[in-house]
């Protein structure tokens, strides 16, 4: 290639076809007598009987040459026309046989494409299930906690409002306890100072006893405040414990979900030899009460019924509803009545061979 030449991409010529010279010497005769009618048609005046009359020829004529030419052009095209209608009809009886293969095996593996679908549909449902089931119980599980660490917790504050309260019954008996044995040891120096030797001594061992009595008091409420702490103390571990393990079991609850199986047969796959077939789900309108939506499944042709038929619901608006003119025409003709329809007469030509 020249360096400065330009480069031209290859494109698919248009096929032109040739008409044989005697093929187009004929049908240039057939032209020129309707040119000649043409100019006639300039000098026709129907104005009268004898415009009228010239009118009829003319029509006649003109009418005579269309059929003469529409018989040339069957005389042309039926031996190919048969060609071809042969030819289409043999690719069709092929064609049909290569169709009802792939319906007859496309129809047996949509079977089994549904039918594991179902089956696949039926285990995720079992697997919803299984897990909806698992997540209830764990969430039972998590409230039956939360309910204990709440009891706990009621245990630990009553524990905690008592030691509070035996706190203060406990402080009022140490100041009770004193001003007895202040009274006691004040009562004996009166009586010493009186000279009661005897009511002083037993004024005295009173406010002993008072003292030791106290002192016994004292220590018994420690162990007590001692082992309400303990209490409280594994009180309080039980309730973090259940508060903890109910924490567990809501994130367990939370991450519950069923095991979702999957249809291998729906998308597209590669063959092998090129291309790709797959699977894939359309939604297919019906009617409820089963009239079939196809009068040729094969074809796809849709079944086609009157707006009076009774296999119809009778709210389907007007919308979804084709007249037919054709058939209010021919009915009116045939002399039944039509709403919004009428005859009337009309001047027609025609011509006979």
């Amino acid at each position: 290639m020249a360096k400065n030449s330009t480069a031209v991409l290859d494109e698919t010529p248009e096929v032109v076809i040739e008409l044989e010279p005697e093929i187009t010497t004929e049908l240039q005769a057939f032209r020129q007598q309707v040119e000649v009618l043409q100019n006639e048609s300039r000098r026709i005046a129907v104005v009268d009987e004898a415009g009228e009359g010239a009118a009829l020829i003319f029509i006649a004529g003109v009418t005579k040459i269309s059929r003469n030419l529409e018989e040339y052009r069957d005389s042309l095209v039926r031996p190919h026309n048969s060609k071809v209608k042969k030819i289409n009809a043999s690719v069709k009886e092929i064609a049909d046989l290569a169709g009802d293969l792939v319906r007859a095996m496309d129809a047996e593996r949509c079977r089994y494409v549904e039918e594991k679908q179902r089956l696949i549909d039926e285990q995720n449902r079992l697997a919803a299930a299984k897990a909806e089931a698992e997540r209830l119980a764990k969430e039972s599980k998590e409230k039956a906690l939360r309910d204990e660490a709440e009891r706990l917790q009621r245990e630990v504050e009553r524990i905690e409002a008592a030691r509070i309260q035996k706190e203060i019954d406990d402080e009022a008996a140490r100041l009770a306890a004193e001003k007895r044995q202040r009274d006691a040891v004040q009562a004996a120096m009166d009586a010493k100072r009186q000279g009661d030797l005897a009511a002083a001594r037993k004024l005295q061992q009173e406010a002993e006893r008072a003292r030791l009595a106290e002192q016994e008091r004292q220590r018994l409420a420690e162990e007590a405040r001692i082992v309400a702490d303990k209490e409280k103390l594994a009180l309080e571990r039980q309730q973090i414990k259940a508060e903890a393990k109910a924490d567990v079991m809501a994130e367990q609850a939370s991450m519950v979900a069923p095991t979702i199986q999957h249809n291998s047969s729906m998308g597209s796959r590669a063959l092998t030899g090129g291309g790709s077939a797959g699977t894939k789900e359309v939604d297919e309108g019906y009617m409820l009460n089963g009239t079939p939506v196809y009068s040729d499944p094969i074809k796809k042709k849709y079944t086609e019924l009157r707006g009076d038929d009774e296999r119809l619901e009778k709210d389907i608006p007007m919308m979804y509803f084709d007249f037919n003119m054709g058939r209010a025409l021919r009915a009116v003709k045939d002399g039944h009545a039509v709403p919004g329809f009428a005859l009337k007469s009309k001047i027609k030509t025609t011509v006979r061979k």
